[in-house]
């Protein structure tokens, strides 16, 4: 069940949601206001006693979405630079992840064909360069994975039925 207030000052739209489930409350405070082309959220999330903060930027120009993302929890930040892009069939995603002083970059081509999901992820940290391909397809109940790693030049393949 969802409790919701909403109230509007100025530009700045606010909203504080309840949400309970299987017995557990969450609370979200949500602050939302638009200068020109760029959306800003200020979110703050409570459950189980646990705060959690996101601010968060969304600008589109042309066919581009970018992200600037500030996570706070228990007084550790993050924060990711996403740039969204889509092209015909394929969705690209390049993702900067700064947290305790080191930078993660993460590159991600994703397209669907049919039943079968793709997606070509390079992932560099410290100078070091990662790339997968996964094949992602459900039948029924089962998930299956076709992942394909390699780093360092080596390569290495794994088939998981979930």
């Amino acid at each position: 069940s969802y409790l919701i207030h909403h109230r509007t000052r100025g530009k700045v739209s606010s909203y504080l949601i309840h949400h309970r489930t299987r017995g557990k409350v969450s609370s979200y405070l949500i602050h939302h206001r638009t200068r020109g082309k760029v959306s800003s959220y200020l979110i703050h999330h409570r459950t189980r006693g646990k705060v959690s903060s996101y601010f968060i930027h969304h600008r589109t120009r042309g066919k581009v979405s970018s992200y600037l993302i500030h996570h706070r929890t228990r007084g550790k930040v993050s924060s990711y630079l996403i740039h969204h892009r889509t092209r015909g069939k394929v969705s690209s995603y390049l993702i900067h992840h700064r947290t305790r002083g080191k930078v993660s970059s993460y590159l991600i081509h994703h397209r669907t064909r049919g039943k079968v999901s793709s997606y070509l992820i390079h992932h560099r940290t410290r100078g070091k360069v990662s790339s997968y391909l996964i094949h992602h397809r459900t039948r029924g109940k089962v998930s299956s994975y076709l992942i394909h790693h390699r780093t360092r030049g080596k390569v290495s393949s794994y088939l998981i039925h979930h």
